[in-house]
């Protein structure tokens, strides 16, 4: 295959991929608010800067590699430079405050240069300055465009191609043939390979610790369990498994391509995918979110490629400006101005009204503007890359608290405010005639699809769900924001700003809920035995019935010591043996779970683990027999009213708990 066909095969074919139910690629939920060039100041207007945050002028021309950067003038934009300074100064230093940040690095780009670079708090607990140029951080998920900017060098040189099954260049091992069609890097750079959720044994506590990408991937790949194509469902695996196939095809570990095809070219000295960074000493510390801030000991994630990069301010301005500039740095070209095109194009949407992916990238509209952006957070680290491209300008801020999840977002709005204000006028809902009938049927608990459908991950699924109610006037309420319904299965928010749609399945009822608010998500519909009020009922019974149990025994020996001459009744032993057996086993391993599910199975499975996930195929036996022991214990006449009962509870307890396990996969060792 040559180049040229490599290319052409899949940005003149399969690229008229969409979203489902639509033929438009760039359809904006929110129409952009069109750019306009300007005259721009010289780069020695952006040294007015304090000189220990500040990138030297020196430094920002190496950037830039001009001498000038360009700043249009007007009132939409970054028109000037002192603004920004001023703005970013008072954004970065209150959210840092409110949310316990020790330290951060705001870095804005046009595509003529970098605009501004500034440092702000401590790196590290011996008070060290945060520099643009020198502090390195973890970028944890942002790592991801970089590999897919990666994975795309060798697309265009036509060593793999974006349609490819994913298998042909894989040697290692391979991904599961299925029924449906195969994964391919198209799949696997949108999110939308198919795969199921996997944190178990993901992270190592040392560097030793973290295994070849290839034999992690090899035992750890999860399962394949919806079509691809289909589905967003962010993929840590799925990134990870694309920077394994630029292994099996440039022939070198990833973190050695990465440096030499990318960040070398790019002068990008401070950045890596090693286990270590390049400069262990420049290093920042991460924080968790506590006051003041704890450090937090760094770990090591399998999945490199989508989450291991250490990079500086300074190392990410120059990825973006290669973007903003269609691909090209000075003397060198990154990619493509039709490779760079098709990665920042729109490639999928779950409906043609939400924000949907590019090739790494995700898609957001935000005051009116369309960015490509990605987060990431981990180890005590929160980082953003954000680009507009209709602006030619580009952001990135990182914190070295886990607090800089919520404070980057601050920064991000108060940025977008001041320099992108929202001109779009508010808009009301155009309802249509069965509004509040649509409400009723879209109604219901909703789960965020990343969490893993199988084993003992299956209680993740927990932590992100949605109640989606009917309010009086027959619109939808999400979190607290009301939403009318526009069409059949779409709903608008009540100022017209953004949508959520709605799955239908055949019948009538409704399978999953998309939105747009961050990334692009997908909800699983939850049925009404599978919500959390239910489940948690059902537990607490088995619990209650267990315990009593356990209880009861003694008990009754200490009220017949306070009665002289009271006698145990004299039943058969085997059942009182059996239904105490049933109830010790359950809960021992509830339990268990639970100090295992908090001893941080992500670093791994401990064996005592395995001997708890033991638990239920003994108790299921046990309950079997339980529930035959009911007739004995009826039928014989030594036993109380008491006993039959309490024998009885124990037996449905026995029954339900095993439902609840099923319903939990928690029968086996699924890990």
């Amino acid at each position: 295959m040559t180049a040229g066909q490599g290319f052409e095969s899949r940005w003149g074919r399969q690229s008229l991929i969409r979203a489902p139910d639509s033929d438009a690629s760039n359809v904006s939920p929110e129409p952009p608010i069109q750019a306009s060039a300007q005259p721009v100041p010289s780069a020695l207007e952006v040294a007015a800067i304090r000189p220990w945050v500040a990138v030297p002028v020196s430094a920002l021309l190496a950037i830039a590699g001009m001498a000038g950067v360009g700043v249009p003038a007007g009132a939409r934009g970054i028109s000037e430079v002192v603004a920004l300074e001023r703005m970013v100064d008072s954004a970065m230093t209150a959210a840092m405050t409110r949310h316990h940040v020790p330290g951060g690095v705001f870095v804005a780009v046009r595509d003529t240069g970098v605009v501004l670079a500034r440092g702000y708090g401590s790196a590290d607990e011996r008070g060290t300055r945060v520099d643009p140029e020198r502090t390195i951080f973890r970028v944890a998920s942002v790592s991801k465009v970089f590999t897919a900017t990666a994975a795309m060098r060798l697309v265009e040189q036509g060593r793999i191609a974006l349609d490819e099954d994913v298998n042909r260049p894989l040697r290692r091992f391979r991904v599961p043939e299925t029924s449906d069609p195969p994964v391919t890097l198209f799949h696997l750079l949108t999110h939308t390979a198919g795969f199921d959720d996997r944190n178990v044994a993901r992270k190592a506590r040392t560097p030793d610790g973290a295994v070849p990408l290839g034999d992690y991937l090899s035992r750890r790949q999860p399962d394949r369990i919806r079509p691809p194509g289909r589905l967003l469902c962010y993929s840590n695996h799925g990134m990870a498994l694309a920077g394994f196939l630029i292994e099996e095809v440039s022939g070198m570990p990833f973190a050695r391509f990465m440096h030499d095809s990318l960040f070398a070219p790019l002068g990008m000295t401070r950045s890596s995918f090693a286990p270590r960074p390049v400069v262990p000493a420049d290093l920042a510390v991460g924080h968790d979110d506590s006051n003041p801030p704890r450090p937090i000991a760094y770990d090591y994630v399998q999945t490199a490629p989508a989450s291991m990069m250490t990079s500086t301010g300074s190392d990410v301005a120059r990825f973006m400006i290669a973007h903003l500039r269609g691909g090209t740095s000075p003397g060198w070209r990154m990619l493509g101005a039709a490779a760079v095109e098709e990665m920042h194009r729109r490639q999928f949407a779950q409906h043609e009204r939400l924000p949907g992916i590019a090739l790494g990238f995700w898609e957001r509209f935000q005051n009116g503007e369309r960015a490509l952006w990605h987060d990431g957070d981990g180890a005590g680290f929160a980082s953003l890359l954000y680009l507009l491209p209709g602006q030619q300008t580009g952001f990135f801020v990182a914190f070295n608290g886990s607090g800089g999840g919520a404070a980057r977002e601050e920064v991000l709005d108060a940025l977008l405010d001041r320099f992108f204000p929202d001109e779009r006028p508010i808009t009301t809902p155009a309802v249509f005639a069965d509004a509040a009938r649509e409400a009723r049927r879209c109604a219901g608990t909703y789960a965020f699809n990343r969490y893993g459908h199988r084993g003992v991950e299956r209680f993740a699924g927990l932590a992100n769900r949605v109640e989606v109610r009917v309010d009086s006037g027959g619109t939808l309420s999400i979190r607290g924001t009301r939403f009318a319904a526009i069409a059949p299965g779409l709903f608008q928010r009540m100022d017209g700003r953004s949508f959520v749609a709605f799955d239908p399945a055949p019948g009538g009822s409704v399978l999953r809920m998309f939105t747009g608010g961050g990334i692009a998500r997908v909800y699983e519909r939850v049925p009404w035995y599978a919500t959390a009020p239910v489940q948690a009922l059902l537990l607490a019974y088995c619990v209650l019935v267990f315990l009593a149990m356990l209880v009861s025994r003694p008990v009754a020996v200490l009220r017949r010591r306070g009665r002289q001459g009271a006698k145990a009744p004299v039943t058969r032993p085997g059942p009182r043996r059996v239904a105490i057996t049933v109830s010790a086993l359950g809960l021992l391993f509830v339990i268990g779970l639970a100090a295992g599910l908090g001893s941080g199975l992500e670093y791994g499975v401990p064996p005592w683990f395995v001997a708890v996930m033991a638990l239920p195929l003994v108790l299921i036996g046990a309950g079997f027999v339980c529930l035959l022991g009911c007739r004995v214990v009826w039928s014989d006449p030594a036993a109380s009213r008491g006993w039959r009962l309490g024998y009885t509870l124990v037996a449905t307890a026995a029954v339900a708990f095993i439902a609840w396990l099923s319903q939990w996969d928690l029968i086996g060792f699924r890990f």
